[in-house]
């Protein structure tokens, strides 16, 4: 079972390159691993409307090549979109009409090839969305598909949002799951409130979970992993947050979800069986009502360092380089990419304490916040860790019922790997603690939290041993959508800047109804705290 992924927009693109090179150095070694078709070639389709990005991915000297990705998967024009909804959404007429040989040049077109210029002629969205057939149809069985973009700009919040709606018409029975990463609260473009509130919209009209970043949250996390890393590293860059810093940090989080699941078998000797991200079952255990899908997610380590880039399978093959080893020594071990590093396994309290410092507790408006659902994905766990001790205690959490467990909500668990090590245990049960909060309908029951463990290392190329990611569906969320929908429907009220989408196929109708869909939402999770 295969999950297709779409990289849309310079943010969705740079996501994209950070995600797959850690599964380059990761698993490209490993014939078997779900993120791969047969002949070795990424399950990924990357499109912007400028090449700047994207086409450094298939340049191969490019500090950012990446040779599991195909040439033909790498999409792009030569136009932009200009940070409007619209035009990404609708396009222009100008790309609709245009076809290979109808004269179609400009200043945009100079210094491309003659190929390249008739590539570019092409209606983006309708070459994306083939690109994106031809690749789920090469797949045996394809699950998911997971769409990374940005919901502040032109070619990932609108085009974005029109291929996830295709997609939904084209196939309409692979789970959608689009990972989308809101603008900084400060500001960044004058449309970036109209944008977020169009693309949520569609979002909640086409996806089955929507991962929300924060670009605040996002260089929050980074600074704070840049501190925790090395005193003299930040002592040297000072406050300083890349925007590669960011996508690093977005990267490990995105790894801790959909990245395949190690089940470790009886002889540790062996390599680990690759399970796909289940991503119908992960709806399911974090989405307890369709309507409430706006996930937050939250990793430690909060930050994957780059590996360097990997060589192909063959010579990863040919130097020897391979999972049994990694299992077989998991304090140094070799990456898919031939390297040796330091595999470093932190506690799962430590790791607990860092996730829990990432969820918020409270919403923007000062009220505590509410779970509704919870997914813990521990990765690293082996068989030889101890277990806790009397079966009640692995299988139930929660303040309230510390004296009486039996009346909490189960905790369910990947069924090679339970009971749970001790240490992994108490560490949740002081997590979903210090994070839990009933629904105003369900209490005083807290809502349960879905536990999936993976075997063998976290992520080996990063020198990650274990790593903790959750993901949450809360009413904190919603408290920061509704915080920017105020202020998208005062620019509304205004009718400031609306003339910029109307001139782009938009209608004042389009506002309404985003409006209507997202405060809708947004009540609805209102009524739960």
């Amino acid at each position: 079972m295969a999950t297709v992924f779409l990289g849309v927009g310079q943010c969705g693109v740079q996501a994209s390159r950070h995600l797959w090179r850690l599964a380059d150095a990761e698993y490209h070694a490993d014939s078997a691993c779900p993120l791969y078709s047969r002949d070795g070639v990424a399950t990924a389709v990357l499109v912007d409307s400028e090449p700047k990005v994207v086409r450094t991915v298939t340049n191969e000297r490019s500090a950012w090549h990446l040779p599991s990705i195909a040439a033909a998967d790498v999409l792009w024009e030569q136009a932009g979109r200009g940070n409007n909804w619209a035009w990404g959404y609708h396009g222009t007429h100008r790309q609709a009409m245009a076809r290979p040989g109808d004269g179609w040049t400009g200043v945009a077109d100079k210094g491309l090839s003659a190929g390249e210029v008739d590539t570019a002629r092409q209606h983006l969205r309708r070459r994306a969305v083939d690109a994106l057939r031809r690749k789920i149809e090469a797949c045996d069985r394809v699950q998911s598909l997971v769409t990374m973009h940005s919901t502040g700009g032109g070619t990932g919040a609108g085009l974005g949002s029109r291929l996830v709606e295709d997609l939904r018409d084209a196939f309409p029975s692979l789970v959608s799951i689009a990972a989308a990463v809101t603008p900084f609260a400060g500001g960044e473009a004058p449309l970036q409130h109209y944008n977020s509130l169009l693309t949520l919209a569609k979002l909640q009209e086409n996806a089955d979970a929507v991962l929300l970043f924060s670009n605040d949250e996002l260089m929050a996390r980074a600074a704070r992993a840049a501190r925790e890393r090395s005193h003299a590293a930040a002592a040297a860059s000072g406050d300083r947050v890349t925007t590669d810093d960011m996508n690093c940090v977005l990267a490990a989080a995105l790894a801790g979800v959909v990245f395949p699941i190690a089940k470790q078998g009886r002889n540790p000797k062996r390599p680990p069986l690759l399970a796909p991200f289940d991503a119908p079952a992960f709806v399911a255990d974090i989405c307890p009502m369709p309507t409430y899908k706006w996930l937050g997610v939250a990793s430690a380590p909060a930050f994957a360092a780059m590996p360097a880039a990997p060589r192909t399978r063959a010579a990863a093959a040919a130097g020897g380089a391979g999972s049994a080893a990694a299992t077989a020594r998991p304090s140094s071990a070799r990456t898919a990419a031939g390297k040796r590093v330091s595999v470093v396994r932190t506690s799962w309290d430590d790791a607990a304490r860092s996730v829990g410092r990432f969820i918020p507790k409270a919403t923007v408006d000062g009220r505590p916040a509410v779970r509704l659902a919870g997914k813990v994905i521990a990765r690293g766990v082996s068989r030889g860790d101890a277990a806790a001790p009397p079966p009640a205690a692995t299988w139930t959490v929660g303040r309230a019922t510390r004296d009486a467990r039996a009346a909490a909500p189960p905790r369910i668990v990947d069924e090679w790997a339970a009971p749970l090590p001790a240490d992994l245990d108490a560490a949740l049960a002081r997590f979903v603690d210090a994070t839990q909060a009933a629904p105003a309908w369900a209490s005083p029951t807290p809502a349960p939290i879905a536990t999936q463990l993976s075997g063998g290392d976290a992520l080996r190329c990063a020198g990650l041993g274990r790593s903790l990611t959750a993901v949450t569906n809360s009413t904190a969320t919603a408290a920061e959508v509704a915080a920017w929908t105020r202020k998208a429907r005062a620019m509304f009220d205004a009718r400031a800047y609306t003339h910029w989408f109307t001139s782009h196929g938009c209608e004042e109708g389009d506002f309404e109804h985003a409006f209507d869909v997202v405060g809708g939402v947004v009540e609805g999770y209102a009524a739960c705290s």
